[in-house]
């Protein structure tokens, strides 16, 4: 990634403005904030205009006392040809400065030695009678008391200019080149960085792309870039080795940890983790949690880094030490079950314990769960006595990597368990998710026929019928644009009979566009209405386990005129896709919203939602998905006035998929809209005959 200055534009243009500053007093100039906030890049960028101006002498240094920094020692600045180190490096400053305007720059205050911290003290105090810029750039929790009480007082001597330095903005952020950047990685960058641009970066440097997993830090296999890389390593590389193992202990446990179980995972007793966490704290690496006892790693980045440095052999003992102490303590399964999985050994209870836990975690992290059902699935073996249990697995895993848009895994997991059960029969309710995960990977590749085809077979075959009620939702849902098939009754009526109530939101939305798209509006109205109460009334946690009945009913209120309503329920689905890893169903909530935006007016708004469910929608398997997404591109260029462009994306749409879906009719009727504005009626008259089956447009709702 280049090495570019993205949302920090207004501190240079402050800093430019005190080296042209003219005052009675000398101008100090204080820029503070944590590791790789971007102090030393905003100072580079700074020098480079300043040294632009002839009037203004520049003395540039570091406090820290490494030559392979940014810039020289400190302790050499009075000897520009001599490299001895002096004792005060300030005492020549009116000699080296000159005549005209002189700006010191030192950075990495909070790494002064004594001797340092007394000069930079003398100067603070006594200022030289010089026309003096200073600008001293630290981490505020790593400068000595005495000279942060100095720097509280420079007042009355200099004329001072904050600049604390806080996180990027997740607009600002956008302005680093991410055009690489995978759907999943896009989403949770600013979120998994923090901010912190050094963090970014290297999150940013992981993904591989259109061919990525979107994995984290803790189990990508990419290796670590080294740019990024190498000041936290440099870090760690100041800690005795006794810190250096707490803190790789404490990165096994979590990005939160407590002294006594980082000390059975470390092997040290209970004082000497102390001493090493107040050298982990010194070096601002953790924080004191809000329990006492308690400490967090300061960016979930600094914990995925400590814990890939360490070792491997010491990391897959310490996870088995972590499994000891927390069963010891009867902890929850989820708490265990990571370090179950890592900890490189097996057998029926540990599988059992990562299926356990993996259900608990589905629906907020369905990812791991995936991540829990494949390792248990490996611990189980191949021995006949296991093969329901691994069936049942495989179904799990087909599951989760469905949930996580890992739709090649799911697809591979439910052929796995084709063959395993080849020639037996399959217990009702785990046949009824296996149908669903395969009518659904039909239905995102716009093979609605062949899902149609599953499901009703599935209906008609499945006993007891409660087995087949999300399947008549997943059934009727595939209809709601359609204007020859209603199953939206029958799928309302059991959907009622079972008193689950988000599977009732969920059959009330479909409900509704059905309804809609046969001209009965007030049914439309009341059944949209009722769905959005019920969804109104659950917590994140629930909906997270049927974000399919959020989507589908602020589609409802969207095709009703409702937008305001529709744009709430968007977003809201959108934070707990996004919490949750539930990423596919991100795409319908981001083109929802962007069509939103579209019927506002407010085109540049609807251009991000649409690019954002573009990254998502890139991959084998999804046509449906990016068919819906291009539409609404091509809508948003005919609005905006690019008609070429709303043909090309429209022409695009209409290749990735077949007339199977009723994606396909919504995607030729945006083209024809498309030709029209590009003054071909005749085209235009034909792509709406094709998608409405003929003259009588019958398909057409």
């Amino acid at each position: 990634m280049p090495n570019v200055l993205v949302g920090r534009q207004r501190e240079v243009s402050l800093l430019m403005e005190a080296a042209r500053k003219t005052a009675d007093r000398p101008v100090m100039v204080k820029i503070s904030g944590e590791s790789g906030i971007g102090k030393t890049r905003i100072l580079s960028e700074f020098l480079a205009i300043a040294a632009e101006n002839p009037e203004l002498k520049l003395l540039e240094c570091t406090a820290a006392d490494d030559r392979h920094s940014t810039f020289r020692p400190l302790s050499t600045l009075p000897g520009l040809d001599d490299p001895r180190p002096r004792e005060n490096p300030l005492a020549d400053l009116p000699e080296l400065a000159g005549p005209g305007r002189a700006i010191l720059v030192i950075d990495d205050l909070h790494q002064a030695s004594h001797a340092l911290n007394l000069a930079i003290e003398k100067l603070i105090w006594n200022p030289p009678q010089l026309d003096l810029l200073v600008v001293l750039a630290y981490r505020p929790h790593g400068v000595a008391n005495r000279l942060l009480a100095a720097l509280g007082g420079a007042q009355p001597q200099w004329d001072i200019v904050d600049l604390p330095l806080g996180p990027l903005s997740a607009e600002a952020a956008e302005g680093f080149p991410l055009d690489h950047l995978c759907g999943q990685h896009h989403m949770t960058l600013h979120q998994e960085s923090g901010g912190n641009p050094r963090h970014l970066k290297l999150l940013a440097a992981l993904c591989q792309g259109a061919e990525c997993r979107g994995e984290p830090l803790l189990r990508s296999g990419t290796e670590l870039p080294g740019e990024a890389t190498a000041p936290i390593l440099a870090d760690l590389d100041t800690l005795s080795g006794t810190a250096r193992t707490v803190g790789s202990a404490a990165a096994v446990i979590g990005d939160a940890f407590d002294l006594e179980l980082t000390a059975a995972v470390a092997e040290l007793d209970r004082t000497t983790v102390l001493v090493a966490v107040d050298e982990l704290l010194a070096l601002d690496l953790v924080q004191a949690d809000t329990v006492p006892g308690s400490f967090r790693f300061r960016h979930r980045v600094l914990r995925g880094v400590v814990y890939r440095s360490a070792p491997e052999g010491w990391r897959l003992g310490a996870h088995a030490r972590a499994v000891e102490a927390l069963s010891g303590l009867n902890q929850p399964t989820v708490r265990i079950a990571e370090h179950v999985e890592r900890a490189g050994v097996g057998g029926p209870k540990a599988a059992a314990l990562l299926t356990s836990a993996g259900k608990v975690i589905e629906p907020q992290d369905p990812e791991t769960a995936a991540v829990w059902y494949t390792a248990a699935l490996r611990m189980l073996g191949d021995g006949p006595d296991s093969r329901e249990q691994r069936a049942e697995l495989l179904t799990a895993i087909a599951h989760g990597a469905l949930m996580a848009g890992r739709l090649e895994e799911s697809g591979a997991a439910l052929d796995r368990r084709d063959a395993l059960l080849a020639g037996s029969v399959a217990r009702p309710d785990r046949e009824a998710l296996t149908v669903e995960c395969r009518a659904r990977l039909a239905l995102f590749a716009g093979r609605y026929t062949e899902a149609r085809t599953l499901l009703r077979q599935a209906i008609t075959s499945l006993d007891p019928a409660a087995a087949s009620r999300r399947l008549r939702l997943v059934l009727a849902a595939t209809t709601v644009l359609d204007t020859g098939w209603e199953w939206s009754e029958d799928a309302l009526l059991s959907a009622v009979g079972s008193e689950d109530l988000m599977l009732q939101a969920l059959a009330l939305g479909v409900h509704s566009v059905a309804a809609l798209t046969e001209g009965r509006r007030a049914v439309a109205e009341r059944s949209a209405s009722e769905a959005a109460q019920l969804i109104d009334r659950q917590s994140d946690e629930q909906l997270a386990c049927h974000i399919e009945a959020v989507c589908h009913v602020a589609w409802a209120e969207l095709r009703l005129g409702h937008h305001a309503e529709a744009a709430r329920h968007f977003a809201r689905g959108q934070g707990v896709c996004r919490r949750r890893g539930q990423w596919l169903a991100m795409i319908p909530l981001l083109t929802g919203l962007g069509t939103v935006e579209l019927r506002r007016g407010r085109l540049a708004r609807a251009r991000d939602q649409a690019n954002q469910a573009m990254k998502l929608a890139l991959g084998p398997g999804r046509e449906d998905l990016l068919s819906m997404v291009l539409a609404l591109r091509a809508e948003i260029a005919l609005a905006d006035g690019a008609t070429l462009h709303s043909l090309a994306d429209s022409r695009a749409a209409a290749e990735v998929i077949t007339p199977d879906t009723p994606t396909w009719r919504q995607v030729r009727l945006a083209q024809a809209a498309a030709l029209l504005a590009h003054g071909d009626p005749a085209a235009c008259t034909a792509a709406v005959l094709d998608a409405g089956g003929g003259s009588a447009l019958l398909d057409l709702p």
